[in-house]
């Protein structure tokens, strides 16, 4: 069975080119793939949809809808890293709706899992604020319409960009059904994530966070992926399991901190593709996020969409290699089993 890949042109025009979060980063992947053929054969182009206010109010409060048209008649900036263009709540609406038909693809039984090639990006936009690079939470709409299409008891959205989804964290902080992971680099801008924040009321137990030192790279992904993370998935068991896949936790990208490879990307999506297919029948939905060392973003998210579709992590040449011992994650571990719910015991 192929992989649904979902992509539009419209989301090419929002644009600011001397922005780190521009076109050039979709032209990139487009251009990626355009020249592997032999990867092409294995996926399944895909329209987006816009997301309909309803779909983002399930998620965000209703003024937040009107509050980002208003902004977008005449371009404004919702804050001070995050553009607002005329037409970018209608490609942002389509980005949400990509992520949607991403998810319906693969629920619906058409395909096992699927890949959102959409932007703007969603993880940091919380329920009532656009924020960094984010207008609306695409993989919070996601796992919304899978709960209430298809009557998904369980989602887990699990973020492996280098900066913390504070928006996603928040929209579910509170809520039981949706597991929330996130690894990120520490210290590192949104500067929250901590290891203590677990969620809240019903939802204490289903956010788990691991805050990674500068410089971390394939070794301690690993460790975290296999003993924390996996375990906490499998306790969980998810129906579904989305991926918020921002590729900025790679060595070379300019805007993080920490040292993951294009192999190392490989091997955390056959970790994923292993665990959706144990948990929740294969499963599986990706979302593009961050990523702004173009070379090094289309290079893997190819690893990833390669390993998706073979179900092996793809093989890696010129990679790269980091000569700087990595810092120690097994401190992180023993905390999360010592402490939180998912983990103890």
């Amino acid at each position: 069975m192929s992989l649904a890949l979902i992509s539009h042109d419209h989301y090419l025009d929002h644009d600011q080119p001397e922005h780190p979060e521009n076109a050039n980063r979709l032209r990139t992947i487009h251009a990626m793939l355009a020249a592997d053929y032999e990867l092409q054969q294995h996926l399944t182009p895909h329209a987006p949809r816009h997301a309909t206010a309803a779909e983002i109010e399930a998620v965000h409060v209703p003024s937040h809808l009107p509050t980002l048209q208003r902004m977008a008649q005449f371009g404004d900036w919702a804050d001070a890293e995050t553009y607002i263009l005329p037409d970018s709540v209608e490609i942002a609406r389509l980005a949400a709706g990509g992520a949607i038909v991403a998810t319906d693809a693969v629920l619906s039984g058409r395909q096992r899992n699927s890949f959102a090639l959409i932007r703007p990006p969603g993880h940091h936009a919380t329920a009532d604020q656009a924020m960094g690079f984010c207008l609306f939470n695409n993989a919070a709409i996601a796992a919304a319409f899978a709960q209430r299409e298809y009557g998904l008891k369980r989602v887990a959205i699990l973020d492996w960009d280098v900066h913390h989804g504070n928006g996603t964290q928040d929209i579910f902080y509170e809520n039981p059904d949706v597991l929330y992971i996130s690894t990120h680099g520490w210290p590192l801008w949104p500067n929250s994530g901590h290891w203590k924040e677990m969620g809240a009321k019903a939802g204490l137990g289903t956010t788990l966070n691991l805050p990674l030192r500068p410089l971390t790279g394939d070794m301690g992904f690993h460790l975290v992926f296999e003993q924390a993370i996996a375990p906490a998935i499998r306790r969980f068991k998810p129906e579904l399991l989305i991926i918020s896949a921002g590729y900025d936790a790679h060595i070379y990208d300019p805007l993080g901190n920490l040292a993951l490879s294009t192999g190392g990307y490989a091997q955390l999506s056959s970790i994923v593709y292993n665990l959706a297919a144990e948990c929740c029948d294969g499963r599986l939905v990706g979302l593009l996020e961050g990523g702004y060392n173009l070379e090094a973003l289309a290079q893997s998210l190819s690893a990833t969409l390669q390993t998706w579709v073979s179900g092996q992590p793809a093989p890696i040449f010129n990679q790269e290699v980091s000569h700087t011992p990595e810092p120690d994650v097994t401190w992180l571990i023993e905390h999360l089993r010592r402490e939180h719910p998912l983990l103890k015991g």
